[in-house]
Formats: C-alpha cells, structure tokens, sequence
C-alpha cells in the first residue's frame, strides 16, 4: 500500500458554473496552507464511485461542496452511510459514497464531515458571485480551526455548535 496523508480534503464541483466554483476556490485558498504530509487534496467535478479508494484508510475526511438554500454562510455537519445505495458511473450523494466505503471497506471507514458553502448563481461561464465570495471568506474563516484542531471529536463538538443555528434541511448542489 502506498503511504498517503491521513486527512483527506475532497471538493467537488464545476469551475465553469458560477458558484459552483465555491469548492475549487476554497482548495486553491487553503492549498498553501497545509502541510502536504498530513493532508492530500483533491478535486473533482463530482463524487464517483472511484472515490471510495480515496476516503478508505483515512484518519478523517473532509469534504466541500456548493450548495443552496442554506438561509446561512455555510453549514458543517458530520456525514453518516447510507444503507440503500443505488449507483451509476455518474454522481453519487455523500452519502451513497460512504455507504460504498463501508461496503467496500470491510473495516469502519474514517470519520467524514461535509463543509457545504452557500452559492445562490450556477450559471454556465459566470464567475463567483460576490454572495458567494463572501460565503466563502467565512467558511475559511472556519476551516482555519479544522485544519488546526484535526481531531474527530473536536470536529464534531463544532458541528454542534453550529447544528443549534443551522437548517438540517440543506440541498448541495449537483451539476452535471
């Protein structure tokens, strides 16, 4: 097996459709920072079943996404398997990609946690919105104290924190 990083930092999403561009800014923001050692980073246009061999072995994930209707800047919660996966080669929820890992995995999968990122404009060919540059400001804002406090169990106190103000009815935004 090769040595890889423990974290893993997966953001999806299409650079040419606006705000949808919200994860790709985010990686190329944080990218800099980070110790290479300790975390890899990925992007993609959206969550495919080839995934699962990324997120398999990890300590903890985390992954970045668009998404709309959050009535907030960005909300971060803890991602649990789904039990009933249907799957093509296309897209596949969060979930349904954990629920693969966990098949797959043979063994309980890492901790993995979702940093969804208010955009309200997926326009093909539009940059960033400056709705969403701000949104994106504060979820780095944010992120600066995940990158430092890379314990599961400090990651889910701050999911807490931020469930007693957030909607738990947030839809990412998939585009194809």
């Amino acid at each position: 097996m090769v040595d890889r990083s423990p974290y893993l930092i997966l953001g999806y999403g299409n650079r040419s459709r606006g705000d949808d561009a919200l994860a790709g800014a985010f990686l190329d923001a944080i990218a800099p920072q980070i110790d290479a050692n300790l975390f890899e980073i990925i992007e993609d246009f959206q969550l495919n079943i080839e995934h699962t061999l990324d997120i398999i072995n990890r300590k903890q994930v985390l992954l970045i996404d668009a998404a709309v209707n959050l009535n907030k800047p960005f909300v971060f919660q803890q991602i649990s398997p789904q039990t009933e996966i249907g799957y093509s080669s296309h897209a596949l929820s969060p979930e349904a990609l954990l629920g693969l890992c966990h098949q797959l995995a043979f063994k309980p999968i890492p901790p993995v946690f979702m940093l969804a990122i208010e955009g309200d404009d997926f326009s093909l060919g539009a940059p960033l919105s400056c709705h969403a540059l701000a949104n994106l400001t504060q979820a780095l804002t944010f992120s600066e104290r995940l990158l430092r406090h890379r314990d599961h169990h400090d990651w889910q106190r701050l999911t807490s924190a931020q469930s007693k103000t957030s909607d738990p009815d947030f839809e990412t935004m998939t585009v194809n």
